[in-house]
């Protein structure tokens, strides 16, 4: 179909090709906020969300986040990141979390990915609905405090994708 711009406008997910990008979606500093930036609760605390339609019955999302954060004090402390994306309208019966990442301090980190940020997450596609995208963080295990930096550059980038 085209209008009388000439843009050609894509309404069938029919017409969308194996590994093309169907939607890209991005967040940074002056085009959004983070909700905190002060992580010093052992309960799940969101830093960033954001909303958006799916267009494709077929498709994966891609999330990622980054900013500039870190850890005040000292000994031994133990943080947790994670993504979680919702369908508006479905009831999970868990967490839907498409990536968890965790930090130790004051250890050898083995089994650790070393940095909380920056997260990169995947999930397929429940069909052409609203999801809700989270970036969250917790302190596992500590007495210090993580702390995001607004004064540095933060990014969410978004990506739908045909399958």
């Amino acid at each position: 179909i085209s209008n009388s711009v000439g843009w050609v406008v894509l309404d069938d997910s029919s017409s969308f090709k194996s590994g093309q990008v169907i939607q890209s979606l991005k967040f940074y500093n002056n085009k959004g906020s983070l909700s905190n930036t002060i992580i010093n609760r052992t309960n799940w605390t969101t830093i960033f969300q954001t909303t958006f339609n799916a267009k494709s019955n077929t498709s994966s999302f891609s999330c990622f986040f980054d900013c500039y954060w870190g850890v005040n004090g000292g000994g031994f402390d133990y943080f947790d990141t994670r993504i979680t994306v919702y369908r508006n309208d479905f009831q999970y019966p868990a967490e839907p979390v498409i990536a968890l990442k965790g930090i130790s301090f004051n250890s050898d980190n083995r089994g650790n990915p070393i940095i909380l940020f920056p997260i990169t997450g995947m999930m397929g596609s429940l069909g052409v609905n609203t999801y809700t995208v989270f970036i969250q963080a917790r302190q596992n295990d500590s007495d210090d405090t993580l702390t995001i930096n607004t004064n540095f550059p933060w990014c969410c980038d978004i990506t739908e994708v045909e399958n």
